[in-house]
């Protein structure tokens, strides 16, 4: 049997098979229409939160948006349909293509627009510019993480926000050093193995993530030895950052802190495992940072 094999590195911003995997998350969970049903409770408490930031927390009027990292639009598309006007921005290609493809079937139109928070040149364009899913971490240095905030801060205009998902990467330890598994048949007859693993590397602050996804079909014997018609392996180097660092960071890119809170807990493929990551207040996996730049 052929056996094809992608596999990717966030060093190289290279997410190709990140975005295969979530795609097949996405089969799993459902498809892309439960994804973004606001009536399940994950979401519906995103977008109330959302919109409570930005009614409250700027004294302009929040209408125009920048989304860094919409992949497959699972918040863009229900941001759009609340009556935002929201550009998206990926570093994957893929992952433009399908967004741009989920927005015509939607009926929406929106620029969907290749790049990363490190290629935004944008002045002054938009009310909030939203960094959700722990996409800061993805930039492995603090100079770099600091480069890309004060690109963000151009781009919003004064008294705009911007709001920074931050990913706890230490409550990540019931997957440090051990593999998670999760294997479902998708209605295709097709078998799906999702996998997880995380290391630290101490000296360099950082966690590697891998992820991957093993497909095959499902008449070949569970026991045996499985020879995978495709295989996707996305490897992340995460930058380790506290909350008190991050909200430095915003600082010291001229932005002024405003507001810090858990947010609602992430869903995703894992949590019929039970929690992947910690759920308290105390040890919240991802927590909410909101910045405003001056007036």
């Amino acid at each position: 049997m052929a056996r094809s094999t992608v596999s990717s590195d966030s060093r190289e911003r290279d997410f190709a098979a990140g975005h295969a995997i979530a795609q097949l998350e996405l089969s799993i969970g459902g498809g892309f229409e439960t994804a973004i049903d606001v009536g399940r409770k994950v979401l519906s408490d995103e977008l109330t939160a959302l919109d409570a930031a930005f009614d409250s927390l700027t004294s302009i009027e929040v209408r125009e948006l920048l989304e860094v990292g919409c992949g497959l639009g699972t918040l863009l598309v229900p941001l759009l349909r609340r009556g935002y006007w929201v550009t998206g921005l990926d570093a994957q290609t893929q992952a433009v293509a399908s967004c741009r493809e989920r927005l015509v079937s939607a009926g929406l139109s929106t620029r969907i627009n290749h790049g990363d928070v490190r290629t935004i040149r944008s002045e002054a364009d938009y009310d909030a510019v939203l960094l959700m899913r722990g996409l800061l971490s993805l930039i492995p240095s603090e100079e770099g993480q600091l480069d890309a905030l004060r690109r963000v801060r151009k781009a919003v205009r004064p008294g705009g926000l911007v709001i920074v998902e931050h990913r706890n990467l230490l409550s990540m330890w019931p997957v440090f050093g051990r593999r998670l598994l999760r294997r479902e048949t998708l209605s295709d007859g097709r078998v799906v193995e999702l996998g997880r693993q995380a290391t630290i590397i101490s000296l360099e602050s950082r966690v590697h993530e891998r992820r991957w996804a093993r497909v095959w079909t499902a008449d070949q014997d569970a026991d045996a030895e499985i020879e995978a018609d495709s295989m996707y392996e996305q490897h992340d180097h995460l930058r380790i950052a506290t909350v008190d660092g991050v909200t430095a960071l915003l600082g010291r890119a001229g932005l002024e802190l405003i507001h810090v809170e858990p947010h609602p807990v992430v869903e995703g493929p894992w949590h019929v495992l039970g929690p992947l990551y910690g759920t308290s207040h105390d040890d919240p996996s991802h927590v909410w940072i909101v910045a405003r730049r001056p007036v």
